[in-house]
């Protein structure tokens, strides 16, 4: 039987250029800053040390067998992980002791499946054993890629429910809203709702100067189209004003540099439908970016606790807003002097107090 020769020279240089990767991996874009993006990023550690322990498990196993290549496989994960949030770190980029525990999760899954598997292979364990230890590994590969998985689907979800922004309707909307000093829940719609389908956001506000639902990754692209439109009620018998804010990928923060659009709602659904190009013309100094929305936020203002507000079909459509949907008071943000129409919003307007 021939000897194996101990070589080092190709899993060192394996290890290198795999650890090197895996560092150069917490720094780069990767596909851009949005919402969506970083959860992908993110969802990718796992998936990552998984492939890289593979392949470095199957290029040092040729030199160092299947103990040495899985020890030495496990010690460049043990120390890639909490070196590249270490990187991160020094970058001033956020670290997570849960993004630690997914790259070693997804390296613990490879080395339980190709040892397992190699281990038979060298008469090391019986097959009863090794099936054991392939179902451990393959369970723990599956909730490794479970969060890859999950954000891909939304990501796709969102893509193709356009012109749809939100209809509550689908799993996955949810992922992409974020509470506002709120709770929010997709409860049943109520008798005589007008709108499609059989669900409503439910958004029940804490005790907040701000406190509503806020659209984490809006599709960015709304060129194309000529309005928004969505369905919103109280849903504890009040009358209150909700307002929606709209920004896109340039925005400087400032209140004079957004959409701010303000609307009576009472416990009778109000179909409400905003024209693009006054979203577009709201920014004091320039025209919105209506291919880069990057933000939309629906709020009431002054709240004590308790207060909830309904909200569905927030849809962009072609056609320009109808008469018959809900009329609004006059817009008096500055440019805006006698453009009210059946579906012009009332402002706060640059003194107003709807400044979150």
């Amino acid at each position: 039987m021939k000897q194996r020769t101990f070589s080092p020279a190709r899993p060192l240089i394996v290890a290198i250029a795999g650890v090197g990767l895996l560092l150069a991996g917490h720094l780069l874009p990767l596909g851009g800053e949005g919402y969506i993006a970083q959860q992908v990023r993110n969802s990718l550690h796992g998936p990552a040390f998984l492939a890289f322990t593979a392949v470095f498990f199957l290029l040092a196993r040729a030199s160092l067998g299947t103990l040495g290549a899985a020890l030495i496989s496990a010690t460049a994960a043990l120390l890639a992980a909490p070196g590249g949030e270490f990187l991160q770190y020094l970058t001033g980029k956020d670290t997570s002791l849960a993004d630690i525990a997914h790259d070693w999760a997804g390296a613990a899954a490879t080395l339980l499946v190709l040892g397992g598997w190699f281990a038979w292979r060298d008469g090391r364990i019986d097959r009863r054993r090794r099936r054991e230890i392939l179902a451990v590994g393959g369970l723990l590969a599956l909730v490794v890629a479970a969060p890859l998985t999950w954000w891909l689907y939304v990501a796709a979800a969102r893509a193709s429910s356009m012109p749809v922004l939100a209809d509550f309707e689908r799993r996955g909307q949810t992922a992409l809203l974020g509470g506002l000093a709120a709770e929010l829940s997709v409860v049943a719609r109520p008798d005589h709702w007008p709108g499609r389908g059989d669900y409503v956001l439910e958004v029940r506000l804490r005790q907040s100067r701000y406190a509503g639902v806020d659209f984490l990754a809006p599709p960015p692209d709304w060129t194309g189209y000529a309005s928004l439109r969505f369905l919103a009620a109280t849903g504890d018998g009040t009358r209150r004003r909700l307002t929606l804010r709209i920004h896109d990928a340039t925005h400087n923060q400032a209140y004079g540099d957004r959409f701010n659009g303000r609307w009576p709602i009472g416990p009778e659904p109000a179909q409400i439908c905003v024209p693009l190009a006054e979203i577009r013309q709201a920014p004091k100094d320039r025209s919105m970016d209506l291919s880069a929305i990057a933000g939309m936020i629906f709020f009431l203002t002054g709240n004590r606790g308790g207060e909830v507000f309904l909200l569905d079909d927030v849809t962009l459509t072609k056609s320009a807003c109808p008469e018959d949907l809900q009329r609004t008071d006059s817009a008096s943000r500055p440019g805006f002097a006698g453009l009210a129409s059946a579906s012009s919003p009332a402002s706060s307007g640059p003194s107003g107090p709807a400044r979150p």
